[in-house]
């Protein structure tokens, strides 16, 4: 059985979601990074705060889920491409 995401229903949860991101992310001390890489990514919506924070940065969101990184993909300032964090 595959298993399929549905960024609808990902994101009724966004709040959620969001606050472990925030906390943890503001503890990165990178200053002016060249490349930022968001595993597990989802829809793109928390990695997009990751490209308001370094804007000279090339950010790009990761997501096994066909579905989240077509969402992802639509969001303005990131990358965004299929791949698995096993691999």
């Amino acid at each position: 059985m595959v298993h399929t995401w549905s960024p609808e229903q990902y994101l009724k949860f966004g709040d959620e979601r969001g606050r472990p991101f925030v906390d943890l992310t503001a503890r990165i001390g990178a200053i002016s990074p060249g490349l930022v890489v968001d595993l597990g990514a989802g829809p793109g919506t928390l990695t997009a705060q990751l490209a308001e924070r370094w804007p000279s940065a090339e950010v790009l969101a990761v997501d096994a889920s066909p579905q989240m990184v077509a969402r992802a993909q639509e969001v303005p300032g990131i990358g965004a491409q299929r791949g698995d964090v096993r691999s």
